[in-house]
């Protein structure tokens, strides 16, 4: 790795490791120094953006590697363009409670190309309103930079926070957030990449109670399983839980109890386990369960147990089922009692025989599932309707007549044909 000068300034005001936005966009500063761009050199801020894409390089500047990073998550900044951290009370007074006075003129044109000034009615009452923040239900300060929570106003109505894509590394800032707005109903924190949570949220020593707080968002947080068990004792009124794209893996841990969760989003985390079903137990009332974009297989289903009969909604959609036998086990001893399910793009949902093929493939799927589960109303995002329902039916006894190897995988001992 090559290194370069720093000057005074830029090891002032940034260091490495350090979270950082950049409009839209969070990353975090990996190099700092000059590059030889003309025959003066520059000030420049390596970064390594959170999402793949966003840069267009690994570190590499006129073949010499100043930082590593994943490939198209590498960027050069100037200083300048790197947005100043500010606090949430700051935030939170800037966006909603600037006196602006200033009339913005508003003007229609007519037929003719005459301009003709008009009136917003009501825009001074509007903009009293938003200036009183004991009037301010929900809040929305995606991407602005917000590392701290500040001295924080009184905001005695708000019920949502929207804080995705900020720079906030600390728990004891949110700990701070969430103990001084008790009322909070609903707050996102996606995309922030907070450090290592090691013990449940405090304040001064006494655990924070979010007693209010039904949903939270921490998708792309990079949290884990033992985190989120320590974040259920904060948080005994928990409806809605998100924690897509962490990396989470196969759960290993003894998560604790969220007694009132109805909402489980899981997608995208490299699961591999089917024991991920029996954590419902942990959830009383679970509901929806979303385990899509995961590597849910064949492996040792049978050694599972049978998910919670609260679970009603249950998304497996892009993981990697491709024997019948696991799709009968998911139908008749696992979720048999499910009113809806999400399994398409799996590959017993597809054939390498081409689009028309897996269309094929895909419709059957459709058509034993269908006959498989007897409570089902929806799949794959589309109502089943009784007529569907007869016919998939009628289809499963004919096919179980010719032999076909799909029905005899999922249906060995001739249960449902029984029943049917």
């Amino acid at each position: 790795l090559r290194s370069a000068p720093r000057t005074r300034a830029m090891s002032a005001s940034f260091q490495v490791g350090q979270r950082v936005g950049v409009e839209d966009r969070v990353g975090t500063v990996r190099w700092i120094g000059t590059l030889p761009r003309g025959e003066v050199p520059e000030e420049w801020v390596g970064l390594e953006w959170d999402e793949v894409g966003s840069g267009k390089h690994n570190g590499i500047f006129q073949g010499t590697q100043y930082f590593e990073c994943p490939e198209k998550t590498g960027s050069f900044v100037k200083p300048g363009k790197i947005s100043k951290p500010t606090s949430l009370a700051n935030a939170l007074i800037e966006r909603y409670q600037i006196d602006n006075e200033e009339n913005i003129p508003l003007s229609v044109v007519d037929e003719a190309g005459k301009e003709t000034q008009v009136e917003f009615v009501g825009a001074a009452q509007v903009r009293d309103h938003q200036k009183n923040l004991d009037h301010l239900r929900a809040a929305s300060l995606i991407a602005s930079s917000i590392s701290t929570s500040g001295p924080l106003p009184k905001c005695p109505q708000l019920s949502s926070l929207l804080l995705d894509k900020n720079i906030f590394v600390d728990w004891a800032e949110i700990s701070l957030i969430l103990a001084h707005f008790p009322q909070l109903q609903m707050v996102s924190l996606s995309g922030n990449r907070l450090q290592k949570l090691t013990q449940p949220l405090a304040v001064d020593g006494s655990l924070v109670q979010a007693q209010m707080l039904q949903t939270l968002a921490l998708n792309n947080t990079l949290i884990s399983w033992a985190e989120v068990s320590l974040l259920a004792k904060s948080l005994p009124g928990l409806v809605e839980l998100h924690v897509a794209s962490n990396h989470l893996g196969d759960v290993d841990v003894d998560i604790s109890p969220m007694p009132m969760l109805k909402t489980l989003n899981c997608d995208d985390n490299k699961i591999t386990s089917w024991k991920v079903l029996d954590t419902a137990e942990k959830f009383p009332k679970l509901e929806t369960l979303i385990l899509s974009k995961n590597s849910l297989g064949d492996d040792e289903v049978s050694s599972f147990s049978v998910m919670a009969p609260t679970v009603q909604r249950l998304s497996l959609t892009d993981n990697k089922i491709q024997d019948w036998k696991t799709l009968g086990w998911l139908c008749n001893q696992a979720c048999s009692h499910l009113v809806d399910l999400k399994i398409q793009r799996n590959p017993v949902a597809s054939s390498p025989d081409g689009d028309a093929a897996s269309n094929n493939q895909s419709q059957l799927v459709r058509q034993i599932v269908t006959a498989l589960l007897p409570a089902l109303q929806g799949l794959n995002g589309s109502e089943v309707s009784a007529r569907e329902r007869g016919n998939a039916e009628r289809y499963f006894l004919s096919m179980g007549k010719q032999g076909h190897p799909a029905v005899a995988a999922v249906d060995p001992d001739a249960t449902h044909k029984t029943r049917l």
